[in-house]
Formats: C-alpha cells, structure tokens, sequence
C-alpha cells in the first residue's frame, strides 16, 4: 500500500506486489496473512511442501466443488508502518541495478529490473507499475544477505519466462485508476489522501516465481508449471484471485509463488508489528471477516471450512494453505 500510494505520486500505479518475509526465520509469523482481491469466493484447500500436480488438482477440485460460491468479497488491507512509510526502500535508487530483456507486455514497452533492496522490507519485493500508456516495468528488489547467486539467476530465468510475450499476448494492463476518498480508518494515507480501485482487471495471467539458495531454475520453473496447471484442472480461471500462504518448506513457498499466475497482490509479513484495526473498520468488516489484534483476517465463507481460531490462525487450515478465489469485478477498499 505504502508502494502503490508513492508510486501514484510519481505519476504510476501498483497493480501487482509480493512481500514475502523469510519463511524460515518466521514460520510461525507468517501465517498472518495480510491480502489485496477483489473476488467472489474464497475456497480453502491444502498445499504441502513436495505436493505433486496431481495430488494439488484433486484437493483444489474437491475445494471447489464443496463451495457455495457465494460472494465473499475481500478488501485491500494497508501495510503502512512507521518505520517503512515513504518510497526509498521500494523505488530504484540505482544501486547495482541489473536490466534485462523484456517482453511488451499489453503491447506497450516493458523492462524488468533486478537489484539488491537498500532497506529491505522483505526478502523479496516484486512491484509491477506501469504509466498509463502501457509501459510496464517489473522491478524485483531482494535482502542481498539472503540470496546467492544461484537463486538470483533462477528469480530472473523465471521471470522472464513467465512474462513471454507468446503466453501473455492475451493479457493486457490495466487501465487508469479511479480515484476515491480514503475512507474512515486510513490514518496511513493522511486522512484525504487517495488510493485506487481498478476499473479494468488488473493483469490476470502474471506469474513470478523465487526459490531459496541451492535450487535450481529448471525445478522452481516445474514447480510453478505443476502448479499452475493443477489450479487450471480445477476450473481455476485467468484472472482468478489467489492469496498466497506459505509455510516453512522450500517446496511449498516455490509451489504457492506459482498461484500468482491468477492475479494477487500480497504481503506474507512478520505478526510482531500488527495492524490498528479502528472500531469503524471492525464494523463494517465483522459481517463478512474476523480481524484479529496480530493482523491476521480471516474470511468467512459459507461452506468453505474457514473456521476463526481464538488465536488468530484458521482452525483446520494447515501452514501452507492456499485460498483461491473466483473474481467477479477488482475493487479497493482501505482497512487500517
């Protein structure tokens, strides 16, 4: 949110970012999801580090068939913390900045930058902007301390893999944004500040993908193939919303990444630094969420076995639990 908010400043818009906090370091604080969809149903199924397709097809499938498919929407949840408000962690600074080939995504110009984070809010910081006139650039910014050289290469083979024109030709970006008031509870965007809602889907067929040190390209790239085309059996859509929930095996954060590939913009984060849900955000939201004092929100969904836990995890979602959600329209709205 702190991303998209000074991008916009700069004239550009955020439609698609990753923080993912190193899983293992915060296994336990990474099951506090926070997540940015528009969708119209959110279905639970299990995925488990070293999960083959098949296996991942079956559960997404019985997921799928179980729920009612009644609309759940979801909300964007702002991440604006004190000690990362403003735009230099995020923005390139020029430092040991690596360009690379880039398709023409939407049938505008693109590159994809590659560089180490400065001040790093994650270990991994995929944000994708774009101009209004349909150039794009995704820039990838890493904790250098964390990742080798191996995986630096296998982060850019999959990148530029994933964004090949003859996959993504179909997919255009997004259109401008509509601005709006930020509602009560936004203290993050200074009150009268504004943030965006998409009018046009964002773009719906984006994979990314990232693998620990001592992976190689070749098994993350198969990982997220097997993935994305279990999700694809299952009767998963381009442009069906996914949030990403990883647990501590390199398998299933390599496997998860792949889900991007029907559109997500979220943030995995550490819970030592929870939200303030103000009273009116807990209004409006305790219909149809349960927000809890670590961040944590956990959607309620009829049939789809979502169950609150007085601790903020979700009773019967195992770490590594992925919430696949059928979009019905993209749109914003601000919880903080």
């Amino acid at each position: 949110a702190a991303a998209g908010a000074a991008l916009r400043r700069f004239g550009a818009a955020s439609p698609l970012r990753l923080g993912l906090d190193d899983p293992g370091r915060h296994t336990a604080q990474t099951a506090d999801l926070v997540g940015r969809l528009g969708t119209a149903c959110v279905v639970p199924f299990r995925v488990d580090g070293g999960v083959d397709a098949a296996t991942l097809a079956t559960r997404a499938r019985e997921a799928l068939a179980e729920s009612t498919r009644a609309p759940v929407p979801l909300a964007v949840l702002a991440d604006l913390r004190p000690d990362t408000w403003g735009a230099e962690p995020l923005l390139p600074v020029g430092l040991d900045t690596v360009t690379l080939p880039a398709p023409r995504l939407g049938g505008g110009p693109a590159r994809i930058r590659l560089m180490p984070s400065p001040v790093p809010m994650y270990d991994l910081e995929l944000i994708l902007t774009t101009d209004g006139n349909g150039s794009a650039e995704l820039l990838a910014e890493y904790d250098p301390d964390l990742f080798d050289h191996g995986t630096i290469d296998a982060l850019t083979a999959l990148v530029t893999h994933f964004l090949d024109p003859a996959v993504h030709a179909a997919s255009p970006l997004p259109g401008s944004p509509v601005v709006s008031p930020a509602p009560d509870g936004g203290e993050g965007f200074g009150g009268a500040d504004v943030f965006a809602g998409w009018v046009d889907r964002p773009p719906d067929d984006v994979v990314v993908g990232t693998a620990r040190g001592g992976t190689t390209a070749a098994r993350v790239a198969a990982e997220v193939r097997a993935t994305r085309q279990a999700l694809a059996e299952a009767g998963a859509r381009a442009g069906d919303a996914v949030v990403l929930h990883a647990d501590d095996s390199a398998g299933s954060v390599a496997a998860l990444l792949g889900a991007l590939g029907f559109g997500v913009d979220v943030s995995v984060r550490c819970a030592e630094d929870p939200p303030s849900w103000s009273d009116a955000v807990e209004e409006a939201a305790r219909a149809r969420y349960d927000l809890f004092p670590n961040g944590t929100v956990v959607a309620r969904a009829a049939g789809s076995g979502v169950v609150a836990a007085d601790d903020g995890a979700a009773a019967g979602r195992e770490p590594g639990a992925l919430l696949v959600g059928l979009r019905a329209h993209p749109f914003a709205r601000v919880l903080r």
